[in-house]
């Protein structure tokens, strides 16, 4: 038996590691927070979806309306895939976050738990949270302790969820002295969910506030932070008697009657009399009335009511209404069905099924079955369908043809459907196996994708397949793939059968539609290389060739009367000594037995000089001697010797070779070895000396007398024109940002490449004007530009012996203009027709159909001596290059000029630009200017203006991009206000491409200087390299605004009605007695005192006005300008004389009696005297002393009275003009008009005080009012 005391138990769990505590643990974490946040600061916001708050559906549970709980800072580990899958549709690109969170540092530091379904901000992206691993880490390998979290997000769409409104958080706690680890983040306070906040002014930080706002007639008097609210009425109190409702009976005034009251204890509204209602009456009680009209009554059921719950009102046959009691059966006023069913009309009842519901919670109609519009064709819009934020996403409209006849069109994405179905945006065919577009009234006609799989397009007509396109491997584009009785004809501007091929016969024609072999060609056939038939040909025309013409079969040839006149091939016949001239580089004939002339016959001339079969002798058929000796005639028979040799490479003879004329060969030999001492010999007169070079000898080098000549020549020859290298371009094209390029192309348009000399340039690159070598870059053009230039134009004028830009040898060969690699027109220059005019001015054309090719091109000019003498070896022309748009391409072209021959062959630099044939102009479709807040508060004679003010402004603009665009800023146009330029984004590749939309959101700034009952606007500018600009596009206004913020400008002498800050409080005859009365501030003006409670005239938009003026808003009414400040005043009703008080002081140095007051003003003003009443156009205007430091004072002295120079004539009432009054008054239209004080005098900084009067009713205005000292 066992011992029991040392038998082993196991534990219930494993014991404590050694070295890896929760000190060793907190180490780690510690140290993981220090690089996370300090070291490698990956910040991310973490938004924690609030339950309660979001909005759920009741019957799946998913989501609606999700709702996150203010933001938390933290940091992790992200690592950022971006993933690209090739889908049915085309590449699919997708980001994904793989965010890597400390476990504890999240849970028990921040008390934040990471969910599914929760999202995080990275940069300025959100992603959503789809799944999450607990336990991908492990402190020291021990699966009870994790610490890292990661959670794989995906990006979200734009709303995925709202935001509740944070409220001011307390910043974190700062490091306490000896902390080694950054203090854990406070958690964001959070605002109980369900309460509500009272506030004075709006708090965007508060998630559910109401603004108390003042009403008419009341005053908010806000005591500040733990301070009062004071509400106060600003009008008159209540009259009339208990209970009456009170009414407006005039400006600020209340009153009451017996015939209308409310008594709040019944409660009960009691009118005695009749009453007119307008709208809906609405009572939860009773209505008791003898007689009662209304639009609209509407009755609150009450239990026990005569006909019972669910009773209605009705009309009898004599139209009297009825209780008409409830039907039993779920009619009359009980719904029928369960909850959420849409109620109709069945038999007379309420009906109701489950296939048609309404959820209110979630705004939700849902129909099962078919569901059928009837309205009226010609009615326009029939059914619409709308989606956030960018309008109609299905609208379906109606309308009558010319004819009569109904038509319907279908938008999608557009509410101006153009066709009977207009798609906005892209079409896409087909789940799975492709799709087809076809005509229901023709089903065997279509389009089809995807018949052999994806990448690949059949096109079908009447149940025969014309044409299919494989991309699926094979990279093939088939006609007649099915091998039918199908015809296949290419057309082109000058012939509708350039290309022909007959389905019956197997036959192609090229410039027929008539085959009468397998290829018949209708006109010229020309071959640049060698031309192989493996049967019969036929050639009705010319025959052009430079190389050899081989046929397995036979060539008829055929005369200009269409007669086969010879057959060359395996049966010759006919004589070809009925053409004028058989021209060719090589005729191979291929020896056949039995030929007429036997074995080694061969073609010989007979003596009139026509081509004869000549038998070979035969003794002498085979060549004479040994292999290399060259044949020779040896009385009549072929010779050979060993003196006179040809290897292929070089001719050898051995003795002496004699030549009446010339020798010409690259190498001589003598003797074996290489003459390198030919001399010229021996002189013709047997000596050198009576020469120009008396150097020279028997001896001297052939090469050195040559050279001596040439270097002669050219001193007094003429010199050849330089050979053509260069071209230039007359066009200059616009910088643009492209559209394409090899990253992300556009269908039609070619990227741009190399060949040309350039690099490449990829989408939202920069193609703008540029040179590399002698290449020309000439940036981008629209689809009508032609493209041309001169040729050699770097080719100065040589005196008489040519002129600029010519070219040399320009009789030889032909010239050929390439573009895009091919050759587009060639101008063959040894033809007497190639140019017209003298060198310089040129006026020959070589063109193609479509007119591109060369210009202004002259005849031939030859080199020219000073005296005239011409020099025919050296041939010169000019001339210049065109290329319509008919044969440029979208996207990138380029083009040389080459000047060939068959002894040279010489290539200009390239021209390469860029053609946009988009003409879809720059538009502005949808436009919106909200979020207007306006604030600040200044006041004017007691009229609250706004000072400050901001607005956003959307726009969506389209067509910019297409298919190139500007780099140009977007700039914005705004009135009384302004919006920052914005940078021109580019596309984003994978993602957008031309048909981007620019959608804009600006930030208005409003300019509060001076708006009064005025509008504030917006619109854009977007530019484009080659289309017309978008100018003002989209443009909006926001109306009645009332804001002014202008500085002042009035001084101590001047008065300009911006402010009121020399203006004096409104007084008596009595007032301003004393010097110190003016400058006393409690007589200052208070600009924020209501003119209908004090006393005076309006200062208003820089002038001086009756309140109720027809200049001013609403004559006056302030409070009614829409978006003007709340409560304002209202001056409308004002009545009475008005009165202006205003000091000046005097500035001068000594003493003053006379002053001059100058006026600006309206033309029909007049100031009158004091006697004379007031109206629509007289004013009084008074001056006054006040007591002055030397006693000096005068009385209120009328200005439009003549002085009487007398000093006991100072007071009230008494004149101050000097001078003599028109009888019709003073104007004020510029009129500057002395004044005197007599005897006394103002001292320097001492004030005389202005009174100016007017009536309610005066139409004119004061701009401007001056005072100057002295006579």
């Amino acid at each position: 038996m066992s011992d029991p005391v040392n038998k082993w138990n196991q534990p219930a769990a494993p014991p404590p590691p050694m070295f890896f505590g929760k000190k060793e643990r907190d180490l780690v974490k510690q140290v993981n927070d220090e690089l996370a946040e300090r070291v490698i600061g990956q910040p991310i916001a973490y938004y924690p979806i609030s339950i309660e708050e979001s909005n759920f559906n009741d019957i799946y549970g998913e989501a609606i309306d999700k709702v996150s709980l203010p933001p938390v800072r933290v940091y992790a580990y992200v690592i950022v895939e971006n993933e690209q899958s090739n889908e049915r549709y085309g590449y699919e690109y997708q980001t994904k976050l793989t965010v890597n969170f400390s476990q504890k540092r999240i849970t028990a530091d921040q008390n934040l738990f990471v969910r599914v379904g929760d999202f995080v901000q990275y940069g300025d992206q959100f992603y959503e949270i789809v799944k999450t691993y607990n336990d991908t880490r492990y402190y020291f390998g021990q699966v009870e302790h994790k610490f890292q979290i990661a959670a794989e997000c995906v990006r979200a769409r734009q709303g995925a969820f709202r935001v509740l409104q944070s409220i001011d958080r307390k910043p974190d706690r700062g490091v306490v002295a000896g902390e080694t680890t950054s203090p854990a983040p406070r958690v964001a306070p959070i605002p109980p969910i369900n309460a509500t906040y009272v506030t004075v002014t709006h708090n965007s930080r508060l998630s559910n506030e109401r603004v108390l706002t003042a009403g008419t007639g009341i005053n908010l008097v806000d005591g500040g932070a733990n301070g009062n609210l004071t509400i106060n009425s600003t009008t008159a109190a209540a009259v009339g008697p208990t209970a009456s409702l009170q009414f407006a009976a005039g400006a600020g005034t209340f009153s009451g009657s017996h015939s209308l009251r409310f008594y709040s204890g019944t409660p009960m509204l009691e009118l005695t009399g009749a009453m007119r209602l307008l709208g809906d009456l609405t009572a939860s009680a009773r209505i008791r009335t003898t007689e009662m009209t209304a639009s609209t009554l509407r009755l609150a059921v009450r239990s026990g009511s005569l006909a019972g719950s669910g009773s209605y009102l009705g009309l009898d046959n004599n139209n009297n209404v009825v209780i008409a009691r409830a039907s039993s059966t779920g009619g009359g006023g009980t719904p029928g069905g369960t909850n959420t069913q849409i109620q109709f009309n069945n038999a007379g009842s309420f009906g109701a099924s489950a296939n048609l519901t309404y959820n209110s919670t979630t705004n939700h109609l849902a129909t099962s079955g078919t569901m059928g519009i009837s309205a009226s064709l010609a009615s326009g819009q029939v059914f619409r369908i709308d989606g956030s934020p960018r309008g109609a996403m299905l609208y379906l409209t109606g309308a009558r043809s010319s004819d009569g006849a109904a038509v319907t069109s279908l938008g999608i994405g557009t509410d101006s459907p153009k066709y009977a179905l207009d798609v906005n945006g892209h079409i896409t065919l087909g789940r799975t196996g492709g799709g087809y577009i076809l005509v229901n009234a023709d089903p065997d006609t279509w389009i089809r994708f995807g018949h052999a799989g994806s990448d690949s397009m059949q096109f079908r007509a009447g149940g025969l397949t014309f044409l299919e396109f494989d991309e699926n491997g094979l990279d093939l584009a088939r006609f007649n793939p099915d091998g039918v009785d199908i015809d296949f004809q290419v057309a082109t501007l000058g012939n509708d059968y350039t290309i022909f091929a007959e389905g019956a016969t197997d036959r192609v024609g090229i410039g027929t539609d008539a085959p009468t072999h397998t290829l018949t060609v209708a006109g010229a056939l020309s071959a640049s290389g060698n031309s192989f038939f493996a049967g019969d040909v036929t050639i009705e025309g010319t025959l052009i060739g430079g190389s050899p013409l081989d046929v397995s079969g036979s060539v008829n040839v055929v005369n200009p009367v269409g007669t086969v006149v010879a057959t060359l091939g395996s049966t010759t016949s006919g004589s070809v000594a009925q053409f004028t001239t058989l021209t060719a580089s090589a005729m191979n004939l291929v020896p056949i037995s039995g030929t007429l002339a036997g074995g080694g016959s061969y073609l010989g001339l007979d003596s009139n000089n026509n081509i004869i079969l000549t038998p070979g002798d035969g003794a002498t058929t085979s060549p004479a001697g040994v292999n290399t000796q060259v044949q020779f005639n040896d009385a009549g028979s072929f010779g050979a010797s060993a003196n006179f040799t040809f290897d292929g490479t070089a001719l050898n003879l051995t003795g002496e070779l004699t030549a009446s004329n010339s020798i010409s060969a690259s190498t001589l030999h003598g003797d074996g070895a290489a003459l390198t001492a030919l001399t010229i010999g021996k002189a013709e007169d047997s000596s050198y000396a009576d020469g120009l070079f008396t150097d020279f000898a028997t001896t001297t080098p052939v090469g050195t007398a040559v050279d001596r000549f040439n270097e002669i020549l050219k001193a007094l020859s003429p010199g050849p024109a330089p050979n053509l290298d260069d071209i230039d371009c007359d066009d200059s094209g616009a910088s643009s940002e492209l559209s394409f390029g090899a990253s992300q192309g556009i269908a039609g348009y070619t990227n741009v490449g190399t060949t040309a000399g350039f690099g490449a340039v990829d989408i939202n690159g920069t193609y703008s004007q540029s040179v590399s070598g002698n290449n020309l870059r000439r940036a981008t053009f629209n689809a009508s530009r032609v493209i041309n230039g001169d040729l050699n134009e770097d080719v100065s004028a040589d005196g008489v012996n040519y002129p600029a830009n010519s070219f040399g040898d320009a009789n030889l060969g032909e010239l050929r203009l390439e573009v895009n690699g091919t050759n587009l027109k060639t101008a063959y220059l040894t033809s007497s027709t190639a140019g017209s005019g003298v060198p310089g001015s040129g006026t020959g054309t070589v063109l193609n159909s479509n007119g591109s090719g060369f210009y202004d091109l002259s005849q031939t000019g030859s080199a020219e001596f000073d005296d005239g003498t011409l020099l025919d070896l050296f041939q010169h022309r000019t001339g210049k290059y065109k290329v319509v748009a008919a044969d440029q391409r979208d996207g990138w072209n380029y083009l040389r000029v080459i000047h060939t021959s068959s002894t040279f062959s010489r290539t200009t630099n390239y021209v390469e630009w860029v053609v946009d044939g988009n003409t879809d102009p720059l538009a502005a479709p949808s436009s919106s200017f909200h979020g207007l807040t306006m604030g600040g508060d200044f006041r004017l004679s007691g009229v609250k203006y706004h000072t400050n003010g901001t607005a956003t402004y959307e726009v969506d603009v389209t067509n910019a991009y297409k298919n190139v665009y500007t780099a140009t800023n977007i700039s914005f146009n705004g009135t009384n206000g302004s919006i920052p330029s914005q940078a021109m984004p580019s596309i984003t590749v994978g993602v957008e491409d031309e048909n981007k939309k620019l959608q804009l959101t600006g930030s208005f700034t409003v300019d509060c200087t001076s708006i009064l009952n005025a509008s504030i606007g917006a619109s854009v500018n977007v530019a484009h390299p080659i289309k017309s600009n978008l100018s003002s596009g989209g443009a909006l206004t926001l109306s009645n605004l009332l804001a002014y913020n202008r500085s002042n400008t009035s001084t101590t002498t001047s008065e300009t009605f911006r402010r009121e800050n020399y203006r004096l409080d409104s007084g008596s005859l009595s007032s301003y007695a004393a010097q110190a009365d003016v400058t006393d501030a409690g007589n200052a003006w208070n600009s924020t005192s209501s003119l209908l409670t004090v006393d005076g005239l309006l200062f208003y938009n820089q002038r001086l006005y009756s309140p109720i003026d027809g200049d001013i808003p609403n004559n006056g009414d302030f409070s009614s300008i829409a978006r003007g400040p709340t409560s304002n005043v209202d001056y409308s009703g004002i009545s009475g004389t008005r009165t202006f008080f205003r000091y000046f002081t005097q500035t001068g140095a000594a003493s003053q009696t006379n002053f001059v007051l100058t006026f600006g003003g309206d033309s029909s003003t007049r100031i009158v005297p004091a006697s004379t009443s007031l109206d629509a156009t007289k004013i009084h205007v008074f001056v006054k002393l006040p007591t002055t430091s030397t006693a000096m004072a005068t009385g209120w002295l009328d200005l439009a009275l003549a002085t009487a120079n007398d000093p006991a004539q100072l007071n009230d009432g008494d004149g101050a003009f000097v001078g003599s009054v028109p009888g019709a008054g003073l104007s004020i239209n510029g009129g500057s008009h002395e004044a005197t004080l007599v005897t006394q005098t103002v001292e320097q900084n001492e004030n005389i005080v202005i009174k100016v009067v007017a009536d309610a009713d005066w139409t004119g205005y004061m701009s401007s009012l001056s005072i100057s000292w002295g006579s």
